[in-house]
């Protein structure tokens, strides 16, 4: 509702940068403006604006590079900058773009590192950084980060870590020699440790794909059914959608 205002507000921040005088003003108002631009990239990015979302996130990504040396981007500075190239990272990931959304990640990594965002900031991105090289069938790396992930996680009892080990658990599944009923055991046993019901939802989606992989079709119906009749999430519906058509036809119903 504010976007003229803030497209406005931009303006002014660039040119605060622009005639800042004395250290500590120069880097108050290089924050701003950073800011304004960043925040303008996520409204982009809600409107589902993809090129005007990475142009403003790629802006606040120059300011912070034209007014700070690399070794002056710690602390506050870089957790800012992680927040940017995190974002980037999952834009690309939304475009299906894995290359671009790796680069991004690595480098979110890299100020992660300097200055973690959170207990659980650089644990997510090695994640995510798996799920990406998963994508582009690098079994080796998508493992790597996958175990690295694990190896840097603080807890177990989050949803990270049970995003996290449902992720090893798929990927064992179509990559590793594992026993498949041990494997649905084990996504079973995720599905009880669900803590709502949007987290029930993706266990039980992901339960029910595999089970329709492993052509095990009057169980893989149950579970495809329950998303697809009594969840409101449309891309849940879709995806349990797709596998039950098949099942419905190889019955001819």
């Amino acid at each position: 509702t504010n976007r003229g205002d803030l497209l406005l507000a931009v303006n002014y921040f660039d040119s605060l940068r622009a005639d800042a005088h004395g250290v500590s003003l120069q880097e108050r108002n290089v924050f701003l403006d950073a800011r304004a631009h960043y925040i303008n990239a996520v409204g982009y990015n809600e409107q589902g604006d993809v090129v005007q979302t990475c142009a403003e996130y790629l802006k606040a990504l120059e300011v912070m590079e034209e007014q700070f040396e690399g070794k002056e981007l710690v602390g506050k500075k870089a957790q800012f900058m992680t927040y940017i190239y995190n974002r980037l990272g999952d834009m690309f990931e939304e475009q299906l773009l894995a290359e671009p959304a790796i680069a991004c990640y690595k480098q979110a990594l890299f100020y992660c590192r300097r200055e973690s965002t959170s207990k659980y900031g650089i644990p997510v991105l090695l994640y995510r950084l798996g799920i990406q090289y998963d994508i582009v069938d690098q079994k080796d790396s998508t493992a790597f980060y996958y175990d690295e992930a694990l190896a840097n996680m603080p807890d177990f009892d989050n949803i990270h870590y049970r995003d996290l080990m449902v992720n090893k658990i798929v990927f064992a599944f179509y990559n590793l020699d594992y026993s498949t009923d041990s494997i649905i055991e084990s996504l079973k046993h995720y599905v009880t440790l669900s803590a709502d019901e949007e987290e029930r939802t993706s266990r039980l989606l992901t339960l029910g794909n595999i089970l329709f992989e492993a052509q095990q079709y009057d169980s893989s119906r149950v579970y495809l059914e329950t998303i697809f009749e009594q969840q409101e999430d449309i891309t849940s519906k879709i995806m349990a959608a797709e596998n039950l058509s098949s099942i419905y036809q190889m019955e001819g119903d």
